[in-house]
């Protein structure tokens, strides 16, 4: 699992194929999403969606890109499908979330 975080966290922003990552780990795809799904209890796309969802709020409190530089940089390709992701994952809209963050830094200045 050490290994799959570490190749996850490497090529986040890039297009990240299951079979990939399973050969990257020394096994054929049906036998890694078997050995995944029993380890994590989840999906490795899940899984993946759920480490760049965390990176992403991260570059959103740092507040020096856009919602759309940041759904790119941690490597969802469709804008409208990160918006969904986070909201899924957050609770909160990508835009809202860096906005509440904006709010709190300013509240601490104060």
């Amino acid at each position: 699992m050490d290994r799959i975080h570490t190749y996850v966290i490497c090529n986040h922003g890039r297009h990240v194929v299951v079979g990939d990552v399973a050969r990257f780990v020394g096994m054929d795809k049906s036998a890694f999403c078997v050995f995944f799904r029993k380890m994590a209890g989840k999906t490795f796309v899940q899984y993946l969606n759920e480490c760049r969802i965390q990176m992403a709020c991260r570059m959103l409190e740092k507040g020096e890109k856009s919602v759309s530089e940041v759904c790119y940089a941690v490597g969802f390709g469709d804008v409208p499908y990160f918006h969904l992701m986070f909201k899924r994952t957050t609770g909160v809209s990508p835009g809202k979330y860096k906005e509440d963050c904006k709010q709190e830094q300013r509240d601490v200045a104060d």
